[in-house]
């Protein structure tokens, strides 16, 4: 059907479309990790928070209290934050959990 010689030319093509393929396929898990280094750090850093998030919000009283001695303005402001912060939070918590119950009610 086919000769010998157009054989081996189909059959070096077919190898260097497969080496191409494979140098491609190695260039596109290469941007993809590197796509994927930032979304892995974000993740970390998520579960590092929720991990340590419950300490840092006891934590946070005792540093505002110093922070209302430091005679600083930043220093200042970070205390009110500090003591503030625990109270928005649970402020800001509440009004998700009552706007996720008034939408699955209604839904």
């Amino acid at each position: 059907m086919y000769p010998a010689r157009a054989l081996s030319e189909l059959a070096t093509r077919k190898a260097e479309i497969r080496r191409a393929i494979s140098g491609h396929r190695a260039q596109l898990a290469a941007a993809a990790a590197a796509v994927a280094r930032p979304v892995a750090w974000i993740d970390r850093a998520v579960a590092f928070g929720r991990r340590w998030a419950s300490l840092g919000m006891v934590a946070a009283v005792p540093v505002a209290l110093f922070s209302r001695r430091a005679q600083s303005p930043w220093v200042r402001a970070a205390g009110v934050l500090m003591r503030l912060g625990p109270l928005v939070l649970g402020a800001y918590r509440g009004f998700q959990a009552l706007a996720r119950d008034r939408t699955g009610r209604a839904g």
